[in-house]
């Protein structure tokens, strides 16, 4: 409420004055003032029409077939600020921003979610130099395709109060053109995203809800994403579904911001001398993830390196920066590291990643019971390699059947990470042993994420995350042993 209070009295103490709503030329207002919208839009292609000085002219698509034009009183741009309830930017950066540049903010937020790349503003209370000085911040604020937004001053008049009042027009760099059209369905579909998830669940259940979203469904492009594909960072992600790191970073802002919790890009490096020839020149690649706020805390979040993983080892959801640099050596960019906030804390405790450890053994045997209790078997198949003739998959009205034949094949191969009694155990219903075939039920929901951690004495500790995103310590404990050269999990206690 103290958001909406501050847009709205901010708007206005800055157009004081001016009054009532009109936009046109009859609407009894002096209009000696008006500029074309060529001129307002700095393009020659721009709709036909005039930017007056009582209200802000938007265009969408300027020098395209499909470009659009319209003028928005103060009035109206107040109320959408007043009414939206969580704009789709972080609210992190605003102490950065120059007080006068606060009335801006509403403004800019009409102009993102409804696609509008361009506009022109008059302004009493700042100047084109002043934007461009909050430039780097704006940039953050305004996250779409990694641009920023530019400044500059059209022309000045002087009101009826005696102020000067000068035009300013802007572009936010990243929606220019087509892209505008393709963020506009894209922002339509992260707004989709975020009402499916359910009225009653918290800000924690949320996190894990979206960031679950995009791990799940969005693919990492492996090509030259740059080179090889007319690419658009948030249509790419939310509605191709695939994607690069900058991708996921700048759809889970959107979509947190969208969900009222707090968050931002991270810019930075990945450094690993293992993947260089020459040790002494690690690897040095760029590399954008996030910062969010869940309670009070601030994390961070790496969709980028979670994407594809099975929901039983989502290792970058909520670490401190100690422990995602520990899975990965990373480091922070100077200019991002200047406006970040502490990251002490992990949400969950750090899983010992190093060859011949329990905590990696066990996320092995987590990974691939996982994987069979949740995959489609066509998909399995097509992952592992297998021939789907050898299996004679066939389709059944109460699942999918598997022929004996195969599942000694998949018997065999849990037997590698599972001791026998444990197997129907982690099966957990999915996958079901039926009159000697295997029945699998991809229709079911996938609704528990598992984390395990803190392996000790052959004991390992799991946490649990219900279909709900809820994370709680399940009642239960697990002893690993060794079976032939490997780990196995061999025992299950129920904790009372």
């Amino acid at each position: 409420m103290i958001i909406v209070l501050s847009v709205t009295v901010c708007l206005s103490l800055l157009f004081a004055c001016q009054t009532g709503q009109g936009t046109g030329k009859g609407d009894g207002r002096d209009h000696s003032h008006d500029i074309k919208y060529s001129t307002a839009f700095m393009s020659s292609a721009a709709p036909d029409g005039y930017a007056t000085p009582y209200t802000v002219a938007f265009c969408s698509g300027c020098g395209t077939e499909s470009a659009v034009a319209q003028n928005v009183s103060f009035e109206e741009i107040a109320q959408f600020s007043a009414e939206l309830a969580h704009p789709p930017r972080t609210d992190h950066f605003n102490s950065f921003i120059p007080a006068e540049l606060d009335s801006l903010l509403p403004v800019l937020d009409y102009a993102m979610y409804n696609g509008y790349d361009r506009i022109c503003v008059p302004s009493s209370e700042f100047d084109d130099a002043t934007v461009l000085s909050a430039s780097r911040y704006l940039k953050m604020i305004y996250y779409v395709n990694d641009n920023g937004i530019t400044a500059r001053k059209v022309s000045g008049f002087v009101n009826d109060a005696g102020e000067t009042v000068n035009y300013i027009y802007l572009s936010i760099m990243g929606l220019n053109g087509v892209d505008a059209a393709h963020y506009r369905e894209a922002i339509d579909e992260a707004k989709r995203i975020v009402d499916t998830v359910p009225e009653d669940y918290n800000e924690y259940e949320t996190a894990m809800y979206l960031y679950r979203y995009l791990t799940v469904n969005v693919d990492y492009y492996s090509g030259d994403y740059y080179g090889d594909t007319d690419w658009n960072l948030l249509y790419d992600a939310l509605i191709k579904k695939k994607t690069v790191c900058a991708g996921y970073s700048e759809a889970m802002y959107v979509l947190y911001n969208l969900a009222g919790i707090e968050c931002f890009p991270i810019y930075g490096y990945i450094n690993d001398s293992s993947y260089s020839f020459d040790p002494s020149k690690p690897y040095h690649g760029g590399h954008v993830w996030n910062i969010a706020k869940l309670g009070d805390t601030y994390y961070e979040f790496d969709p980028t390196w979670d994407a594809g993983s099975l929901m039983a080892d989502f290792l970058f959801f909520a670490d401190s920066t100690d422990d995602l640099c520990s899975y990965y050596p990373r480091e922070v960019a100077q200019f991002t590291d200047d406006y970040c906030v502490p990251r002490s804390e992990s949400l969950f405790p750090r899983v010992d990643l190093n060859y011949d450890t329990v905590d990696r053994e066990l996320l092995s045997i987590a990974c691939t019971v996982f994987n069979y209790a949740h995959t489609d078997p066509l998909e399995l198949l097509a992952q592992t390699g297998y021939q789907t003739n050898i299996f004679s998959i066939k389709e059944a009205a109460d699942g999918w059947l598997v022929t004996p034949v195969a599942y000694e094949e998949f018997y065999s191969i849990l037997q590698f990470f599972i001791a026998d009694e444990l197997i129907d155990i982690f099966f957990d219903g999915y996958i079901r042993n039926e009159d000697g075939k295997l029945a699998f039920r991809p229709d079911l929901p996938c609704g528990e994420t598992y984390r395990f951690c803190n392996a000790e004495n052959g004991n390992a500790g799991i946490l649990i995350f219900d279909e709900r995103g809820n994370f709680t310590p399940v009642n239960a404990s697990y002893h690993i042993g060794i079976k032939d050269d490997h780990y196995v999990l061999d025992a299950l206690s129920l904790l009372t």
